[in-house]
């Protein structure tokens, strides 16, 4: 049975038909491919170029050459892990601009009379600080007027008192005759519907011969970048009692420490702040443009540019022309 199988393979083997055919291992019982059965009776011949050519070209076949063994697969190269996301960086917010609570102001005015007097000279140097509750102001002054030079001590004082309510308290001194001897002040600031505020209250000068109280009020309205006041005076002299209205624009042009001021008033006490021979003033026409500027971070500059014209009793009167700068600083 061997003899007859090899016989058989080898014809197959020789005669080029066993490419697809298979024949049965009498080892293990499984089909092999039957060119490694033809391999294993007969060793290839190893035939020279030329003459395979010319084998072929008879129409003599060869033997299939034997095939690869199979390749196994390759398993696909393990990916790279994907990189973690970097862990996102914590927001570093900008640091807020620090609460500027205190600034210190130095001012000079100077006014310049037509008639015989000689000039005027007025300067301050205040120092303001906000606290939570409100802020507090303190204030020195000087006064060169009739040849005579004064000094006067303020300090201010406008805590908040309920919601859109402040009130505005003052108190001065000075050893001087030419200012008030002391001074005291109170107002009442409260907000209104449509952007209106009031304001009621009075003022004392105590000279030292005589006493003035003064009462007065406001009413302003805001309205975009301008505000708009309306200030009344009634003095209660002991001879008489005196009217007058001052009134205020300003445009705030820029930052909220950059604005314009013009002021227009008329009757005998525009101003408060008054010397002992003011007291016998019948009346007066004031004009004034103020005017402020941050020019750099905490630094701003005040420049001021006035006109006033006065009577007298006896038909006398004074005309005089008021410049100013100041600076100030906040920190």
């Amino acid at each position: 049975m061997k003899r007859v199988l090899l016989v058989t393979v080898g014809l197959l083997c020789g005669s080029g038909l066993a490419g697809p055919a298979r024949a049965q291992s009498t080892t293990s019982g499984e089909l092999a491919p039957a060119a490694l059965v033809c391999a294993a009776v007969e060793p290839p011949v190893a035939v020279e170029p030329a003459a395979a050519s010319a084998t072929a070209a008879a129409g003599v076949p060869t033997a299939a050459p034997a095939p690869a063994p199979p390749v196994a697969p390759r398993k696909p190269a393990p990916k790279a892990p994907a990189a973690k996301p970097a862990p996102p960086k914590a927001e570093t917010s900008k640091p807020s601009s620090p609460v500027l609570r205190n600034k210190i102001s130095l001012d000079y005015e100077y006014e310049a009379y037509k008639s015989v007097l000689s000039p005027w000279h007025f300067a301050l140097l205040e120092y303001a600080r906000k606290y939570d509750f409100g802020t507090l102001v303190g204030r020195a002054n000087y006064a060169h007027r009739f040849a005579q030079d004064a000094t006067q001590y303020e300090v201010d004082a406008y805590p908040k008192l309920w919601k859109g309510a402040y009130a505005y308290f003052n108190y001065g001194y000075s050893p001087d005759t030419i200012l008030p001897h002391q001074r005291f002040g109170a107002e009442l600031f409260w907000t209104l519907p449509r952007h209106f505020e009031a304001s009621l209250g009075l003022r004392r000068l105590e000279f030292q011969s005589v006493n003035v109280m003064i009462y007065t009020g406001s009413l302003g309205y805001y309205v975009g970048n301008f505000w708009f006041s309306v200030r009344p005076f009634v003095s209660h002299k002991p001879d008489r009692t005196s009217h007058s209205v001052l009134g205020t624009m300003r445009w705030y042009y820029g930052d909220k420490e950059d604005y314009l001021t013009v002021m227009v008033g008329d009757g005998a006490n525009t101003d408060v702040g008054e010397t002992q021979q003011d007291i016998s003033r019948l009346n007066s026409r004031t004009v004034r443009v103020e005017i402020q500027k941050m020019i750099r971070p905490r630094l701003i500059v005040k420049g001021k540019v006035g006109y006033r014209d006065q009577e007298f009793p006896f038909s006398q009167t004074r005309e005089s022309w008021i410049v100013g700068a100041g600076i100030a600083k906040l920190f």
